[in-house]
């Protein structure tokens, strides 16, 4: 891969740049792509569709292909929404900081600083409850709800009851 310094950088800066990067940004992203690519691309998305389970009729395969890529999207969709769920708990656990902070402040100068401090205490009180509630629930959720779902676990056939032997017969 070659390297080159950024366009409109002094001879100073040190900032360098993939050449294949700088052309994306400067035409737009693969809007001049090679037909190779396109080659390349339609090959992989006819091996992913008609190949996914040799032996079967191809065109089970293709419908199993078509029904896989609509899941995997749906997935990777899921999951982004998931984690902007998570930073949308953060951001507002900051907001909420920030309006306790004004109210407190906020108030006229004849009330006294007690109440400005119970404004703050409870407020904060309670937006910190809902962080470390918020901070363990979600994360767990995204663990066992959607890690094990992408992961592929299934429900065991037998039981579950650790610290006991298993018949070799039983582990088919």
């Amino acid at each position: 891969m070659r390297f080159r310094r950024w366009a409109g950088s002094s001879s100073s800066s040190r900032a360098v740049w993939p050449q294949g990067f700088r052309c994306s940004i400067r035409r737009g992203s693969f809007r001049d792509s090679s037909p190779a690519f396109y080659g390349v691309a339609a090959i992989g998305v006819v091996l992913m569709l008609f190949f996914n389970s040799p032996g079967k009729n191809p065109f089970v395969n293709f419908g199993t292909g078509l029904w896989d890529t609509y899941n995997n999207i749906t997935g990777i969709l899921s999951d982004v929404l998931s984690y902007i769920r998570l930073f949308a708990i953060g951001l507002s656990g900051g907001i909420l900081a920030t309006v306790f902070n004004d109210l407190a402040t906020g108030l006229s100068p004849d009330i006294p600083v007690v109440r400005e401090l119970m404004i703050l205490l409870v407020g904060h009180g309670i937006n910190l409850f809902m962080s470390s509630i918020s901070s363990f629930v979600h994360p767990m959720r995204l663990t066992f709800v959607e890690f094990y779902k992408n992961a592929g676990f299934e429900m065991a056939a037998r039981q579950f009851e650790p610290l006991t032997k298993i018949d070799q017969s039983e582990n088919k």
